[in-house]
């Protein structure tokens, strides 16, 4: 029996995607053709979400890395305990190379960080696949056999369309995952890492 990976459906139920945009500073209904926000998470302390938005025929890229502020009612922890695993998390956002001071709110440390390249970004979201994202479904079960999954990442991806929004959700979209919607999303997830 081999060791891959950690199903993230059970381990993240309550996802904060919607309240770290707001904190972020992303609008709920954005002015932009086509915006996609691709969400890569798994169990470290430090996630990242990348923003790709698209008007008119210009392209434009953001990266972010956000962490939580763990409060002292969470898993035992007390007071102090807390302030020192929040700090930790801030001492690993800022090994990310932010490219600014890293904002705390009540919930989440988060910076952006300096992409590598500069672009021109047309080729990222042609190869993102955005009309095979709108039409994700959600993601069917996955059955490993005898493989345990005990890590891994979790992809979200939301495609926003004047107005019109559908998300989806995938976990470990490269492991045990046959599907077409998996290969997509591990597509996806692929692309984005050549970001940095």
């Amino acid at each position: 029996m081999a060791l891959l990976g950690l199903d993230l459906t059970i381990a993240r139920a309550h996802s904060p995607h919607a309240e770290i945009a707001t904190e972020i500073g992303l609008p709920s209904a954005p002015d932009s053709d086509t915006e996609l926000r691709i969400w890569i998470e798994s169990n470290a302390r430090v996630n990242e979400l990348y923003r790709v938005a698209k008007v008119d025929q210009t392209v434009r890229v953001d990266r972010y890395a956000f962490s939580e502020v763990v409060h002292p009612t969470e898993k035992g922890y007390s007071a102090s305990e807390a302030r020192g695993e929040t700090q930790t998390n801030r001492n690993l956002l800022r090994e990310e190379q932010c490219s600014g001071e890293i904002t705390q709110t009540s919930d989440h440390l988060w910076c952006r960080i300096a992409l590598q390249h500069q672009g021109p970004w047309q080729w990222l979201f042609d190869d993102l696949l955005t009309d095979e994202l709108w039409d994700l479904p959600p993601q069917a079960r996955v059955t490993c056999g005898d493989f345990v999954i005990l890590d891994g990442e979790r992809i979200t991806i939301e495609v926003i369309k004047r107005g019109h929004r559908h998300t989806a959700s995938y976990s470990n979209p490269d492991i045990c995952c046959p599907t077409i919607a998996c290969a997509i999303v591990d597509h996806v997830r692929s692309v984005i890492h050549h970001v940095y």
